[in-house]
């Protein structure tokens, strides 16, 4: 299984909510960010009025994402060795999950 680990919020109002990714977005060694996430409901939304930030971190990869950004599904495959791979991630639209894979 790889490390994950995962802060939801605003500037220095982040909370960690690994625990939270792990029951409920982790299914079949994936985490699955869903079509439409609206991150309140899963995280709770403790900076009212202002908008949050999800950040997964898998090993040593960071994504960061952007509440009400997510128009399609999302899905971390954690049996895909490429996270222990060294690669660097950019994304590209994260509102289309879309990945771009670059070689150090």
């Amino acid at each position: 299984m790889q490390k994950i680990e995962g802060w939801y919020g605003s500037d220095n109002r982040m909370v960690n909510v690994t625990e939270i990714i792990l029951t409920t977005l982790v299914k079949d060694n994936r985490v699955i960010i869903p079509q439409k996430c609206d991150f309140n409901n899963y995280f709770g939304d403790h900076c009212i009025g202002t908008v949050k930030y999800l950040i997964l971190t898998i090993n040593d990869y960071k994504f960061v994402l952007k509440e009400g950004t997510i128009e399609s599904q999302i899905i971390f495959d954690l049996t895909n060795n490429f996270f222990n791979k060294d690669k660097k991630i950019t994304i590209v639209n994260c509102a289309t999950g879309r990945l771009k894979l670059q070689d150090n």
